[in-house]
């Protein structure tokens, strides 16, 4: 099994949206994956409760699948990739860490 693990830090204002709203709509678009992408057995999107601290990331979001095959059909997959294009016009930094379990 593989765990994909990302973070993401956001704009405060993007695409005409407060950073918020922003958020919230990633978190929908990111939600609805898991029955979409057949690959994904775990899907879980947390957004940072402690806004007060500007050096912490705002959207995490943890997938697991079995395999690094069925990571890279994951990422490809085309509803991914359209969540990924909303995500690139709003977020300003990203870290990941894909790690086995």
């Amino acid at each position: 099994m593989i765990r994909h693990v990302v973070m993401f830090k956001y704009q405060e204002e993007a695409e005409g949206n407060y950073k918020k709203y922003n958020l919230n709509k990633t978190k929908e678009l990111l939600e609805k994956l898991q029955g979409k992408v057949e690959e994904i057995k775990y899907l879980h999107v947390g957004l940072n409760d402690d806004e007060a601290d500007n050096s912490n990331y705002d959207l995490v979001l943890t997938v697991d699948v079995e395999s690094i095959t069925d990571l890279n059909a994951y990422q490809i997959n085309p509803d991914h990739v359209e969540v990924g294009k909303f995500i690139k016009k709003v977020a300003m930094a990203r870290a990941c860490v894909d790690y086995k379990i």
